[in-house]
C-alpha cells in the first residue's frame, strides 16, 4: 500500500529533505490499532511524497486518519499544500508546469504544438509514477478535435 501527495509547487531540495526527515519522524512513530506500520518515503520530481507501507500491518481509518493530520501539519509547517486536487502538472518544451484545472484548456491552446506529458494518474505502485502523454490520461477530454 502507499499514498502520494502531490504537492503545490515544485520543492527545493532543501524543502525536499527537510520534509522527508518530518515524514521519517511521523513513521518511527505511526502505528495501527498499536502495531507499528513499517514505509518508507521517497520523494519524486521535487513534487511528489510518496509513503509505502513496507510490512503485512494495513493502514486503516484510526492510521490514515493520523497520516493525513500529519500531512496537514507539513502544509502548514512549510507552506505546501500537499492535499489541494484542483491543480495539474504538465510538462512541456522542458519545463514543468502546475495549471489550475479551470485553466487546462488554455494551457493546451497555448502549448499546442508541444508534446504534453502530465502524470499517470493509474499507477499502481510508487515505483510507476511517471509523465505520460497526455493523450493517455484523463487530461484527453481537453484536447480539441
Amino acid at each position: 500500500m502507499y499514498f502520494n501527495f502531490q504537492s503545490d509547487k515544485i520543492l527545493s531540495e532543501k524543502e525536499v529533505e527537510l520534509v522527508i526527515n518530518e515524514t521519517k519522524l511521523f513513521i518511527s512513530k505511526w502505528d495501527s490499532h498499536r502495531n507499528k506500520i513499517s514505509a518508507n518515503v521517497d520523494f519524486y520530481f521535487n513534487i511528489i511524497l510518496t509513503i509505502s507501507i513496507t510490512n503485512e500491518v494495513i493502514a486503516s481509518g484510526c492510521s490514515i486518519d493520523k497520516l493525513i493530520t500529519f500531512i496537514i501539519s507539513l502544509n502548514n509547517k512549510f507552506e505546501i499544500d500537499f492535499l489541494n486536487r484542483n491543480k495539474v502538472y504538465f510538462k512541456a518544451n522542458n519545463k514543468i508546469d502546475l495549471v489550475a484545472l479551470y485553466n487546462i484548456r488554455s494551457y493546451l491552446i497555448n502549448n499546442i504544438n508541444a508534446s504534453i506529458l502530465t502524470f499517470s494518474q493509474s499507477s499502481t505502485t510508487n515505483f510507476d509514477l511517471k509523465f505520460i502523454d497526455i493523450k493517455q490520461s484523463w487530461v484527453k477530454k481537453y484536447l480539441l478535435s
